[in-house]
């Protein structure tokens, strides 16, 4: 699997916070992204999560995606939220919530994308 620069957060010991959480869920573009279109949906998310102080990454493969989330509870909760309304993604499922035990993992990451080579081409259905 290919990625936009590494898959690998920047090296160093997490802090602990224990008002943070991990999120990670599942779910299915409703239409083929390309590579326009997934460029865009990952601006957007960028641009949401450092106003919610939320960091992470996702994985977008043959039309699903795959995220994680972390942050203030509050904040994930309202991008989660967020997913769960917007009309691109369909059977949002989630995966894991629990509190950040041992702090981000993705601390400089407002959202990475890791996708296969033309990826963003692949289908929304099965």
């Amino acid at each position: 699997m290919a990625a936009e620069g590494a898959l690998r957060p920047p090296p160093g010991p997490a802090p602990v916070d224990a008002a943070l959480c991990n999120l990670v869920y599942r779910s299915r573009a409703v239409a083929p992204l390309g590579p326009a279109e997934l460029g865009g949906l990952v601006a957007a998310a960028q641009a949401r999560n450092r106003a919610e102080s939320v960091t992470g990454v996702v994985v977008y493969d043959d039309g699903r995606f795959l995220q994680w989330l972390e942050g203030p509870a509050e904040g994930v909760g309202r991008v989660a939220a967020s997913v769960s309304a917007d009309a691109r993604h369909a059977d949002v499922e989630i995966l894991h919530e629990e509190p950040a035990h041992g702090g981000r993992r993705f601390g400089g990451w407002d959202m990475r994308l890791a996708a296969r080579p033309g990826a963003a081409d692949g289908g929304a259905g099965e």
